[in-house]
């Protein structure tokens, strides 16, 4: 259990997309509109998101591990709870 608790840490740590609370549908990678049990895995150990900030937009951009090219960059906008 303390084994698993580790690595979960660690994939988290690295910016795992399986980690970072990516949906299933999301996780289509080959861009053929269909989601198959390797992506889902690849989620796991080959595929990293980073996330950066603009003022109120966040961009997510998932790349594989070790690459600087990415696959896809999701943006929104963030809207602050008014004080």
């Amino acid at each position: 259990f303390v084994t698993l608790l580790i690595v979960v840490g660690w994939l988290h740590f690295t910016g795992a997309a399986a980690t970072r609370g990516i949906e299933r549908k999301d996780m289509d990678w080959n861009g053929d509109g269909t989601v198959t049990m390797r992506e889902m895995l690849q989620s796991f150990y080959a595929v990293t998101i980073t996330t950066s900030k603009e003022g109120a937009r966040e961009c997510r951009t998932f790349a594989f591990r070790g690459s600087d090219q990415s696959l896809r960059v999701d943006c929104r906008t963030v809207v602050a709870p008014s004080k």
